[in-house]
């Protein structure tokens, strides 16, 4: 197994939220001048039950899941992952001697 810390990202915690269009703008944009393919999907609002007359709590963020596959070090794309909101959750690569890495995760949003 190889292990390699994670300089340069930032931890969970409190910072300040982008709105939702700039949030995926400053983080879609570095991905695509690199030619990086991007998949990014918002996730659904919370449903109201069936028969229910309660709504939802809202909640005051977004959340966006975002997938990455590349044959570059995902150690390399560190700086690409600096937006507000932006949380790593997941890293794989496969392959033997070509890795194709696919880097997994959520972008919050206000």
């Amino acid at each position: 197994m190889l292990t390699r810390p994670l300089h340069g990202i930032r931890q969970g915690g409190e910072e300040p939220l982008l709105g939702d269009q700039e949030a995926i703008s400053a983080f879609a944009s570095p991905f695509q001048a690199a030619g990086i393919e991007l998949r990014l999907t918002t996730s659904p609002g919370p449903a109201r039950l069936p028969g229910s007359e309660v709504k939802p709590a809202v909640k005051e963020w977004k959340v966006m899941t975002f997938s990455i596959t590349s044959k570059l070090d995902p150690l390399s794309l560190a700086p690409y992952f600096k937006v507000p909101g932006a949380r790593v959750k997941r890293i794989s690569g496969k392959g033997a001697s070509s890795i194709d890495w696919t880097v997994e995760g959520e972008l919050y949003a206000r």
